[in-house]
């Protein structure tokens, strides 16, 4: 390697090339005059080129485009010289690296024996008379020493843990060489092992470096003193592949877990059910996905566990909010050893996924057979961005409405925004007028805060999009003090109403009436209710409304189960302009009775003369809980039992838990021996799987509270438990109740087979430029995204009408290009259109004035000068424009007499190509007279302007 010391060297070694120029020059010319000129007159006389005394021009040294590097990292510069460059050497602070001698000039600069530190580099280009050229300098940052913190939890842990324990951990690594040290110290655990695993988050992998616990303090774990890793796992760890994991012999497969992610790293973790499809549909699968995200790159790694899901046939990442179905972004990989496992470790995110992602706009949705629309789908959602769900039914409604109409709503919040998004979707409500986001907590109505949008393409879908929210209505959306309500017709004021309800706040809504008062009272009153609980501030508010129920003396909050009675938990005021109305704001409230309303265990109770122990009731199950009411019959007994005996049993089950309570309450059967739920579907028996027990001091009640396991769940889940009373005429069975969830079996919707249609519109019939392309779709159920082709390559989408996309024409080589366009509906079929054949013709009209200027003048005229027609050297005048225009266009070649040195529009036969080109055909040597030659660029602007015509422009 070449070592310069300082720029006198430099200096000295510049004279000596000049010196070496010059007397090359000066030979050549001596040769020269020897020699003769070969020209199209025929005579092929060289004339001595005047001497190179051009440098060469570089770039400044790129070395990534980033401030900041580690490792190997590649050193690029452009160069270029008027003949031609030699050699381009790298420096760094002012001693050379390495060298290049054929472009892409480049080299490979390992920063490994560097201290971490500013370094400055620049690099020279040098043509072959020995001109050099000097790149300016470029700063960078050697920074191969990194420092990684890391949080552990039971979060992260694949399936994730509710660990009680904690970890934190600084670790140190040399980027170049893989040396790794740091400690780790946990709390909460008693921890068995520690080690760095290579694995992405939501997955396992396999032992990295095992980790050393201390003898004196068994929660703190070293990094032994000659860890290492290699290069792969050194990328692995810049990818963000790495992480820690401490076990325990509770948890040996690990108890809480932290991924090592280099600065710039986002993860996210997604939960994945069927409660977040659009519009939701009902099962049991769930899933959990990871996310990876590289801000700087733009990479991404997710990667996803599903469960109970055994048939699932796709999984994406999709862009659109919760409760709006969106276009596909990143398609993920079924793991063919573990089927549950979908995953992509290559993906990236342009700038606009990227502002999706940080905007809370991308959900992994995972798809099966029966619901090819997807089946678990999960919101990606940063820190300070949420996402609440709201039920829309009627009985929220104030007062109650009685419909068939429901939906769902969807209200996606970005905190530090001050934005809101709302996707709501409808059922059974066609001729709904209008829809908003309203102010006001459960039980009453409020006035308009927001505006929603019906979806042209889909009558059932409202939206708005990152609509301003005041600070007021932030901290009503926080308190769970908003509603979406959906207009018809024939209940302007609303027809079915869903709160909007933050994760942290609990809430419960529901119908007043009679057959839920032990024992059931029949009653035409009814009416609705909502409970509102802030654990925070341990405060309750509670508001009911009553139908036909004038003569009301009392109301209370109390504390029991479906089916059984219990105490007065909180008491109610009847309000003083509004007899139905019964309320009371922010009372305070226990832990226990906080508990019981998380439970389903508290409802509203309404009482009256007639009925002092209550006339209507309504059981207050938060989301989660689900509580049902199934009348007893002789009828439902298989084989049926006649008998005028009847009676009601109310379950509660909490879906998360499987905690599962059933009260049985008969009429006419005190003479009851046992009572039960089995497992088994209608018009069939089954075994017990919960024997109930009969209350001491009620001869028609039973009751029992179990956790169920999953098969019993299942069968839960899928109406397949009943309940069964034996008395001793009947001991086979005298009353039966299908404990069905929905009050019978709802039948699944069809499934959308039919694709949309689109047409194409034709841009024209000749494109040049940027053009814009407009498709019209349409769809039995909605169009999700339009996209638009360029002989089969995905040119761009729209997911919105009027669809269209901006094409720039300069990507696609000039000639016939076929369009085409495709829709796709949530479904996920898909619609082409018609072909649309155009003709790209981005070619630039050339001038021949621009041809003397840029090539004849510089590169002919200096032998191509004198007389036209003279048989001389410079017999074919190329100096000027005018002069070159009426040597060149319809004169006959003299070396080739048959050719015309150009015929307009044949560029092949004319012989300045041929001439320019070294062939076919030609006589003496290939112009300009011994090189440099035309570049192709140069040949394709003679050809273009030819084959134009010659035009004398």
């Amino acid at each position: 390697m070449k070592m310069y010391a300082d720029t006198r060297v430099a200096r000295n070694r510049v004279a000596r090339n000049v010196v070496d120029s010059l007397f090359r020059c000066l030979l050549i010319s001596v040769l020269l005059a020897f020699a003769g000129c070969d020209s199209d007159s025929g005579d092929d006389t060289p004339m001595p080129p005047p001497p190179d005394t051009a440098a060469p021009t570089v770039s400044d040294v790129d070395a990534g485009g980033g401030a900041a590097v580690s490792r190997i990292v590649t050193l690029t510069v452009t160069a270029s010289d008027n003949t031609a460059v030699t050699a381009v050497r790298f420096f760094v602070d002012g001693t050379e690296v390495g060298s290049d001698t054929t472009a892409p000039y480049e080299f490979a600069w390992d920063t490994g024996a560097l201290a971490d530190g500013d370094y400055v580099l620049s690099a020279e280009a040098e043509d072959a008379a020995g001109n050099v050229g000097q790149s300016g300098e470029v700063t960078v940052t050697v920074s191969n020493a990194r420092q990684f913190s890391v949080t552990l939890g039971g979060d992260e842990e694949v399936p994730p843990r509710d660990a009680a324990g904690s970890g934190s951990a600084e670790l140190d690594v040399n980027l170049a060489t893989g040396v790794v040290s740091g400690e780790l110290e946990v709390t909460g655990i008693t921890p068995t092992d520690a080690h760095i695993h290579d694995a992405f988050a939501g997955v396992n992998g396999p032992v990295a470096i095992g980790l050393e616990q201390d003898a004196g303090n068994p929660r703190l774990f070293t990094v032994p003193a000659d860890a290492v890793l290699d290069a792969a796992m050194v990328d692995k760890l810049l990818a963000g592949g790495l992480y820690l994991n401490v076990h325990t012999a509770a948890a040996p497969a690990g108890a809480i877990r932290g991924q090592i992610l280099p600065e710039g790293f986002e993860l996210y973790f997604a939960d994945l059910d069927a409660d977040e499809t659009v519009p939701p549909i009902e099962s049991s699968a769930t899933g959990r996905a990871a996310v990876t995200f590289d801000t700087a790159t733009g990479a991404l790694v997710v990667q996803v566990q599903v469960t109970g899901l055994d048939d699932a046939t796709d999984a994406h990442v999709h862009d659109g909010y919760a409760g709006a179905n969106g276009a596909v972004l990143v398609g993920l990989a079924q793991d063919t050893a573990e089927p549950g496992h979908w995953f992509v470790t290559d993906g990236t995110l342009n700038a606009a996924g990227a502002e999706a992602l940080a905007e809370g706009r991308l959900y992994v949705n995972v798809h099966s057979p029966d619901h090819p629309g997807g089946e678990i789908r999960g919101q990606i959602l940063p820190d300070g961005i949420v996402v609440f769900r709201a039920d829309l039914t009627g009985e929220q409604e104030v007062p109650l409405v009685e419909t068939l109409a429901s939906g769902v709503a969807f209200v996606t919040y970005d905190e530090a925004a001050a934005l809101v998004s709302i996707h709501a979707t409808t059922d059974g409500l066609d001729d709904a007028s209008d829809a908003h986001l309203h102010s006001a907590v459960g039980g009453v109505n409020g006035g308009v805060a927001i505006g929603l949008t019906q979806d042209g393409s889909d009558p059932a879908h409202w939206f708005v999009e990152e609509a301003a929210v005041s600070a007021e209505l932030a901290a009503a959306l926080l308190a769970a003090g908003t509603y979406v309500n959906v207009h018809s017709p024939d209940h302007p004021g609303g027809e079915i109403r869903g709160q909007v309800v933050p994760d942290d706040i609990v809430f419960a809504s529901g119908r007043l009436e009679g057959r839920q008062e032990v024992p059931a009272i029949d009653t035409s009153a009814s009416g609705s209710f909502a409970v509102t609980a802030d654990p925070q501030t341990m405060r309750v508010t509670v508001h009911a409304t009553t139908i036909g129920l004038d003569d009301a003396t009392a109301a209370h909050l109390h504390d029991a189960y479906a089916g059984i009675s219990g105490g007065v938990a909180i008491g109610l005021a009847q309000d003083a302009g509004d007899p139905a109305h019964w309320s009371v704001t922010d009372a305070a409230a226990t832990a226990p009775q906080l508990d019981a309303l998380r439970a389903g265990r508290l409802y509203v109770n309404v009482h009256t003369p007639a009925n002092p122990a209550g006339e209507i009731r309504g059981q207050a199950a938060p989301r989660g809980i689900e509580v049902l009411f199934n009348a007893l019959s002789g009828d439902a007994v298989v084989p049926p039992a006649d008998t005028p005996a009847g009676g009601l049993v109310a379950t509660t089950t909490d879906l998360a838990t499987r905690e599962f309570v059933a009260v049985v309450n008969t009429t006419d059967a005190d003479d009851a021996t046992s009572a039960g739920v089995h497992a088994g579907p209608a018009g069939a028996n089954g075994d017990e799987i919960l024997p109930l027990g009969q209350a001491p001091a009620l001869d028609s009640q039973w009751s029992a509270m179990t956790v169920l396991d999953e098969a019993g769940f299942a069968a839960y889940l899928d109406d397949g438990l009943y309940a069964e009373v034996a008395t001793p005429a009947h001991p086979d069975g005298a009353l039966r109740a299908q404990i069905l969830r929905s009050g019978a079996p709802a039948p699944e919707p069809e499934p959308d087979t039919e694709a949309p249609v689109v047409t194409l519109a034709s841009p024209g019939d000749t494109v040049s430029g940027t053009v814009t392309l407009e498709a019209d779709a349409t769809d039995d159920t909605g169009v999700t995204e339009v996209r638009f082709f360029a002989d089969d390559v995905l040119i761009d989408s729209d997911d919105s009408a009027p669809y269209s996309v901006d094409w720039d024409t300069t990507g696609a080589a000039d000639g016939e290009v076929v369009l085409t366009a495709e829709a796709e509906d949530a479904a996920g079929n898909i619609g082409t259109s018609a072909e649309v054949v155009v003709t790209v013709d981005n070619a630039e009209e050339v001038s021949f004035a621009a041809l003397q200027g840029d090539i004849f003048g510089p590169f002919c005229s200096g032998c191509h000068t004198g007389p036209s027609g003279s048989a001389l050297p410079g017999g074919m005048d190329l100096s000027s424009t005018a002069d070159s225009y009426a040597s060149l266009v319809g004169v006959s070649s003299i070396q080739q007499p048959t050719l015309d040195r150009v015929e307009p529009g044949n560029p092949d036969d004319s012989y300045l190509v041929r001439k320019l080109e070294g062939g076919p055909d030609i006589t003496g040597t290939r112009m300009p007279q011994g090189g440099p030659f035309l570049n192709q660029a140069a040949m394709d602007r003679i050809r273009q302007w030819i084959t134009d015509g010659a035009p004398n422009n």
